[in-house]
């Protein structure tokens, strides 16, 4: 049965966390019926809905379902939305950098952002579904790289290794770098970039807050009579302020191991293309420090990887990132009790990153489709039974249920900001945007609505053209005229697109539809009128 309308926009809205979490207790949770349990694991892992195949294999046995997430934690798809989900958390996918793609002779802007944007994340994507321990993202000799990145940084793809269906491959850089994994990716400090006064500071700041989840910007800072807009001024405060001292006694000694990423000039294409390690020594002259982690002296950048690797923290970061993910909201450090299970899967299962996303799906809160009457407020306050669909999961799930994707001068619509409609349709921008958006707006509703209509006109027009068994989308029978089928084929499609048949109700007013549009515009206005309604439905749009 269909949630009413009022209930699945208050499910929705549970979202926010509470200031001080306490453990769950089961008995406040309502775990959801397997065969939403299998949507949710296919658009959490595929970014798509289950087939109707795998719908009949759990309803018929629902002990299939531990096989079915087996095979979506397989499937070519899952290392896809890891980027997606990464990029919620590292927000290295900007729509433009300070050097242009121009710069290096190419002409497809919006392939060249994605391209260096998307280099760590794939990086992490490919550690995780390689079944390499995770690690290996921070001390790795390799990189990933598509033909874009081959031209534009000094990258090799590894002789013998494969291209996967996107056009990446794993490849090494030939410019000096030290290895690192993400930490000597050029796509990762071309997001966070620095300035002559801040010299590298600001990007020590970024692995701490993005690898270790330790934000130097919650300590309190009291300023006091240091002027900011004079360098040299705050250049003393920093080395003789206490309050300046507690946080730069940190930050600094990690700066000082990032000066092969010093450019001179960031707008040069040849300066930003490349590392330096002719300047890695400039750090300890430039910030009178030598190079340390929290402490820990680094011969060098070629230690920061393993020290970052070592970290108590860094695994533990880890966690709290996936339990964000897929649990959809924050999860805060004094949630000790779920990071602590997960984290003793996590090293369970040798630090591989799938063993940690298959504790974080498989725990009760994440399997939760609702809450009992003994739920505290707290609970509620914070526990999502129900979530909405990213904007790169609508986008993928439309695409696989009708084959359109909306794009426009080679820009797909739903994956930028700058041209395009990402961040109305609630995703980031990894620049001003840096969260996606926990409930629909009327920006979100309005993109929705758009490529509903678009989405259901392309699939309608190609399936009445086609063979019954070459269709996407509608139902196989006689769709041209109304007749004894018309109410299976809208049963079918209902189901599809929502996973669960039609109740009484839903069926009368469907087909009261059809037969209004049908006798005004004919059979594919018909069609596409319900496929429109139906993939802009609170029960497609959220899970």
């Amino acid at each position: 049965m269909r949630a009413p309308r009022t209930a699945w926009l208050t499910l929705l809205l549970a979202g926010c966390p509470a200031a001080e979490p306490e453990p769950l207790a089961p008995v406040e949770l309502v775990e959801l019926p397997v065969p939403r349990l299998l949507r949710r694991l296919s658009l959490d892992l595929r970014g798509v809905l289950p087939t109707p195949e795998e719908v009949a294999r759990v309803g018929e046995d629902p002990d299939a379902l531990e096989a079915e997430m087996a095979a979506f934690l397989a499937d070519p798809r899952f290392e896809q939305r890891l980027v997606f989900l990464f990029n919620e958390q590292l927000l290295t996918r900007l729509d433009e950098f300070g050097v242009p793609g121009t710069d290096y002779d190419l002409d497809d802007e919006y392939a060249f952002t994605r391209a260096v944007g998307d280099e760590p994340l794939r990086l992490l994507a490919w550690v995780a579904t390689h079944d390499r321990p995770w690690t290996e993202s921070v001390t790795a000799d390799y990189t990933v790289a598509n033909d874009t990145l081959v031209q534009v940084f000094h990258v090799t793809p590894i002789e013998g290794e494969p291209t996967d269906a996107a056009g990446w491959v794993r490849s090494r850089y030939t410019d000096g770098r030290p290895p690192g994994g993400i930490v000597m990716t050029s796509g990762f400090w071309w997001r966070y970039d620095t300035t002559v006064g801040n010299r590298n500071r600001s990007r020590a700041a970024a692995l701490s807050r993005l690898l270790l989840c330790q934000d130097m910007l919650d300590r309190p800072v009291v300023f006091g009579d240091i002027d900011l807009t004079d360098e040299d001024s705050t250049e003393l405060a920093v080395l003789t302020e206490d309050t300046c001292v507690s946080c730069h006694s940190a930050l600094d000694p990690i700066a000082a191991s990032l000066f092969g990423f010093w450019w001179y000039d960031n707008k040069d294409d040849t300066e930003v293309s490349t590392y330096h390690p002719e300047r890695e020594q400039l750090g300890a002259e430039y910030l009178s420090v030598e190079p340390a982690w929290f402490g820990l002296p680094l011969d060098g950048p070629v230690e920061l990887g393993w020290r970052i690797s070592e970290d108590d923290r860094f695994v533990r970061c880890a966690v709290q990132g996936a339990a964000q993910a897929f649990l959809r909201r924050d999860v805060e450090t004094e949630e000790r009790a779920l990071v602590d299970g997960l984290q003793e899967s996590f090293l369970a299962a040798d630090l591989r990153y799938t063993g940690l996303v298959r504790a974080v799906v498989s725990s009760e809160e994440y399997r939760a489709g609702g809450l009992t009457e003994a739920a505290t407020e707290a609970t509620a306050d914070r526990v999502r039974t129900r979530r909405l669909l990213s904007v790169d999961q609508l986008a993928s799930t439309v695409e696989d249920l009708t084959g359109f994707r909306w794009t426009w001068e080679r820009y797909d619509q739903l994956d930028n900001a700058l041209v395009g409609y990402s961040v109305l349709g609630g995703g980031v921008d990894g620049e001003y945007v840096l969260r996606p958006a926990p409930v629909q707006t009327v920006s979100s509703a309005a993109v929705v609505m758009r490529v509903a209509q678009a989405a259901a006109s392309t699939v309608v027009a190609h399936d009445l053209a086609a063979a019954e068994g070459e269709r996407r989308l509608l139902p196989a029978g006689d769709l041209l005229v109304p007749g004894e089928g018309t109410d299976a084929a809208l049963s079918a499609l209902h189901a599809r697109i929502l996973g669960a048949p039609p109740g009484d109700d839903d069926l009368q007013a469907e087909r009261a539809l059809w037969q209004a549009v049908f006798d005004a515009e004919g059979a594919e206005s018909a069609w596409s009128s319900l496929v429109a309604v139906l993939l802009q439905d609170p029960d497609f749009l959220t899970y």
